[in-house]
């Protein structure tokens, strides 16, 4: 549908709708052209503009790929809820996504064993169109992360792998991060890799979360120690801190983490798989902490500074 008035109120632009939904401009092109799912009206010029309605069906669609069904399945089972809302089962698509993810994992496998950095990048870049940030982090990049590590442990040439497969990430995921950033006008988030953290790497994937969900995000890593966080803090504005830590942190406990939180004067959690280990010294000392990232989390960071 064509319109004239750009100005209908109801209408909202791509960018403002993927700060809504986290789904990026790209993503959402392709799910109109490659696959269907989303009808936006346009101006005269050709520009696309959302309504509500929209919105919530996209909200939906990132519902039902989070639930692990395959993009190219999502349409069907739309319209299968609009007729039969009690009665939808995802098994079949589910198994379907997996399979898809697992094929996407050997092929990224292979190419970092081949230093094949134009494969490599394709097939980012194919995931990446599809389906949101978060979905390709959780289902794709982490989980090769994670396996690939356990082979660079023992394997002759795991570092120069490793090395390879770490600079492609940084700067693959950088540049996103960047123009993310740019356009990103909500609170704003430190990120930081304490020193018991072999690698930044991990860093850019909850920092491609918040900034798709409108926050400003700067990170630094394990390099900085724990009791610079509170001179950065005092030098530049930032609305919370939030530490990044996958290992354990026993070493920091009886003197960094409680000098870090009697001088940051900020909301300050800790998400990561470090929560494993440590969750009830969190408690004890009154940090919200997760193993994941997700909206409603930072919503209630975020909220404890006002």
């Amino acid at each position: 549908m064509t319109i004239e008035n750009t100005d209908t109120p109801q209408l909202i632009p791509i960018r403002e709708v993927s700060k809504l939904t986290g789904v990026n401009a790209v993503t959402l092109r392709a799910w109109e052209r490659r696959y269907g799912l989303i009808k936006p009206h346009r101006t005269a010029k050709g520009h696309r503009l959302y309504s509500n309605e929209h919105i919530t069906l996209i909200k939906q669609i990132v519902e039902w790929i989070n639930r692990g069904v395959a993009v190219s399945k999502v349409k069907g089972l739309l319209e299968k809820q609009t007729t039969q809302p009690a009665t939808i089962e995802t098994p079949s698509t589910e198994s379907t996504n997996n399979e898809q993810w697992l094929s996407y994992q050997e092929q990224i496998s292979t190419a970092v064993q081949h230093f094949n950095e134009t494969k490599l990048d394709d097939l980012c870049n194919q995931a990446l169109a599809i389906y949101p940030i978060n979905t390709v982090s959780n289902s794709l990049l982490l989980p090769i992360l994670k396996a690939l590590e356990k082979t660079w442990q023992h394997e002759y040439g795991s570092q120069a792998e490793r090395i390879f497969f770490y600079q492609y990430l940084r700067n693959k995921l950088n540049i996103k991060l960047y123009h993310a950033n740019k356009q990103a006008t909500g609170d704003k988030l430190l990120l930081i890799a304490p020193p018991t953290e072999p690698t930044d790497i991990y860093l850019f994937f909850p920092a491609l979360l918040a900034v798709s969900y409108n926050y400003q995000v700067q990170f630094f890593g394990p390099d900085l120690p724990i009791n610079e966080i509170s001179y950065i803090t005092t030098k530049a504005h930032f609305d919370s801190v939030i530490l990044v830590s996958h290992h354990s942190m026993s070493s920091l406990f009886k003197r960094e983490i409680p000098q870090l939180l009697n001088s940051v004067q900020l909301p300050l959690a800790i998400i990561g798989e470090a929560n494993i280990i440590h969750g009830k010294q969190f408690d004890s000392l009154g940090i919200l902490h997760s193993t994941t990232l997700n909206k409603d989390f930072l919503s209630t960071l975020i909220d404890g500074r006002k």
